[in-house]
């Protein structure tokens, strides 16, 4: 069963990494809510093969329509309805417990009968799908998505409360409110993606993480652009982000991932204090800086401060930042980041690591003239004019350690 399980989660993550992810969180919190209850040991195992499986259907549907940002049409809302029933069907034919596969037909549906694709209501529907069916709304609600930003704390709460009885079973609503008492955060662990290009670092702030309580890593990447990739697929609630790292550092990692995921909160871990490290990966929008010699201690105090929507800042680097205040840069910087639109901070990054005009265009999702139009304003704006001498302002500025 398991090797059945881990397989159609595989086909499925080639496909839609997010709702494999979806399911791994939605599984976490249904167990929780299922040992709270008290659930029988056997119908625990029926409920973790159902949330495991729960989106299945979904392989169905067209990825464009799964990731629509606007309203979905009547034609393409009953697709997605459709999905509990595609799920079971790929599921006739394998050993999966009957238990299981009821509990994926049923877990969209509600207890006041408003519910797909049966309608059915109370206790018609079996209790594992109750479960399912609010934990797979509380973490729906809880991650960003492509049509909405993901919701306050608050609010998820708000909508699991007022629709008790109504659309949710009581006893599950109560068993998920004594959960959230104890543990916070929906009763699930702080997601946390590391990003640094030596993976000795990356090793060994993942052996020190996974150490403590309430804390989980799920993943690491070697550079920005794998980190900004991996933050979409991953949806972690905290990103440890190197600020040196080479296709794309992480300062503007950490620009376009809060772009996108405004509540990620990203601390910069670096062996640099420098005051422009510092300044920009503030700007950028992380929610702390630490020195790499202080994580060992520190790490996992500075998650729990920036979860909390608190910044934190270790040793000396609160100076820099109140010096800052009190001085501020002037105008006329002639730094990277005050010159140099993003984008052409990127193309800069790059060139100093030896990219080619077709392998920066790939790389980049433009054209090769736009990369050149690129390079002829970062030599006018930076007023150099060779590759050697960008290479040197780069590593300076820095922006790469090529």
């Amino acid at each position: 069963m398991k090797s059945t399980l881990a397989v159609l989660e595989s086909v499925m993550a080639a496909r839609d990494p997010y709702t494999v992810a979806h399911q791994q969180r939605v599984t976490q919190l249904s167990l929780a809510i299922a040992e709270e209850i008290g659930l029988q040991e056997e119908c625990i195992g029926y409920l973790e093969t159902a949330a495991r499986l729960h989106d299945l259907g979904k392989i169905s549907v067209p990825i464009d329509i799964l990731s629509k940002p606007g309203k979905l049409s009547v034609q393409e809302m009953e697709l997605i309805k459709a999905h509990p029933m595609m799920g079971a069907d790929m599921l006739k034919p394998l050993k999966i417990p009957l238990q299981s596969m009821l509990t994926i037909l049923q877990h969209h549906e509600r207890v006041n009968g408003s519910g797909y694709p049966f309608g059915l209501s109370g206790e018609d529907i079996l209790l594992e799908a109750k479960i399912l069916a609010v934990a797979d709304v509380i973490e729906a609600m809880s991650s960003h998505r492509p049509y909405r930003a993901a919701l306050r704390n608050e609010m998820v709460l708000s909508e699991i409360s007022q629709n008790r009885g109504i659309l949710y079973d009581p006893s599950v609503v109560d068993a998920f409110g004594r959960i959230h008492t104890k543990n916070g955060r929906h009763g699930m662990s702080t997601r946390v993606l590391i990003a640094d290009d030596h993976q000795i670092v990356r090793e060994g702030l993942r052996s020190l993480l996974e150490k403590e309580p309430g804390i989980e890593v799920v993943g690491d990447a070697e550079d920005g652009r794998t980190a900004v990739r991996m933050a979409r697929e991953l949806t972690p609630d905290v990103i440890i982000m190197d600020v040196s790292m080479p296709d794309l550092n992480g300062i503007e990692a950490t620009r376009q991932i809060i772009a996108e995921f405004p509540r990620v909160k990203i601390i910069a871990l670096s062996m640099y204090d420098d005051r422009r490290f510092v300044l920009n990966m503030l700007k950028a929008g992380a929610k702390g800086y630490m020195v790499k010699d202080s994580a060992s201690k520190d790490l996992a105090k500075a998650i729990r401060v920036v979860v909390a929507n608190q910044t934190y800042l270790s040793g000396g680097i609160a100076d820099i930042v109140v010096n800052e205040f009190r001085s501020p840069t002037p105008s006329g910087d002639s730094s990277a980041f005050h010159l140099l639109s993003p984008r052409e901070r990127e193309v800069l990054q790059l060139l100093a690591e030896g990219k080619g005009t077709n392998q920066m265009a790939e790389r980049l999702h433009i054209s090769i003239k736009t990369v050149e139009t690129h390079r002829a304003q970062i030599l006018a704006k930076l007023k150099v004019k060779s590759i050697a001498e960008l290479t040197k302002y780069a590593i300076r500025e820095g922006l790469t350690t090529a």
